[in-house]
């Protein structure tokens, strides 16, 4: 999943963050006040939620500008890219498998509770060339593939990505992510106004552990459904690409992104194995 999601997540994160200086401040001059401090924790999750459902409101809304402005754009007789002309293998290739892409997902909006997912095609000024993630608000979903996807040599793998992020969409894994934020939220402020600073510190630092550990059983998850709906070959084959893609990156900026990204993916390496551990009998 990875939308950015403008504003109002920082919004989100800026008042938690004062909230929880705020009441931890307070104890620090004062006996802890029990009451006080429950109701500056209710209305920090009660701004978290509205904030951030704002955000995947807002992100929802700037999938279909993205649609239109790249994967609409690509896919229109009269646009930029079957302007001048025929195309080259390459981008005639690019065509067919956005919509294969395209048939794909209005297959998944009849099978699900959805009733509408936007595409966009990302890279150059719009986003990652090698992006994939998804977001969901109420029954609207969006879709972010990077042009990285859609070439021939990543045609045998574009069908396991594609099913990852439905995936999280089935599952509607951005709500479940709001309700355990929300949640987080609260309980950071109650430790901060609450309890000790060694105290607090330490319960943060387990919840913060938690917290990464729901993250990395979502991509799991949604791992093992694509591998599912594509085969354990397929799922194999797309993190081992994955694997000699990413070691072509110096190794000081190759360590430093895979620690930023263990904070919400798991190692490539764990979900190598995990994708072994797919049922042999997927098609």
């Amino acid at each position: 999943m990875g939308l950015e999601k403008v504003s109002y997540g920082w919004l989100a994160r800026a008042t938690l963050t004062v909230m929880a200086c705020g009441v931890a401040a307070v104890r620090w001059q004062h006996p802890p006040a029990v009451g006080g401090v429950v109701a500056a924790a209710v209305i920090t999750a009660a701004i978290w939620w509205f904030l951030t459902g704002l955000s995947l409101s807002n992100a929802i809304w700037s999938g279909l500008v993205s649609q239109d402005m790249t994967w609409h754009a690509r896919l229109r007789p009269d646009g930029p890219v079957h302007r001048g002309g025929p195309i080259d293998p390459d981008t005639e290739f690019m065509v067919g498998q956005m919509r294969q892409v395209e048939d794909r997902v209005q297959d998944f909006i009849r099978a699900s509770d959805l009733e509408h997912v936007s595409l966009a095609v990302t890279g150059g000024r719009i986003g990652l060339w090698h992006e994939a993630a998804s977001t969901r608000s109420g029954r609207s979903g969006h879709v972010d593939l990077g042009y990285f996807w859609l070439f021939p040599d990543r045609s045998n793998v574009l069908p396991y990505i594609l099913e990852h992020e439905l995936a999280h969409l089935r599952r509607n894994d951005a709500r479940a992510r709001l309700g355990t934020t929300t949640l987080r939220a609260a309980l950071i402020v109650l430790c901060a106004g609450l309890l000790p600073l060694a105290q607090a510190l330490l319960v943060l630092a387990v919840l913060t552990a938690v917290g990464i550990g729901y993250q990395w059983w979502t991509e799991l998850a949604c791992d093992r459904e694509a591998a599912r709906h594509c085969g354990r070959r397929v799922a194999v084959a797309a993190w081992k690409q994955d694997l000699a893609d990413t070691r072509q990156i110096p190794l000081v900026r190759r360590l430093w992104a895979a620690f930023l990204a263990l904070r919400s993916h798991p190692p490539m390496l764990l979900r190598v194995w995990w994708a072994r551990l797919a049922p042999s009998g997927s098609a």
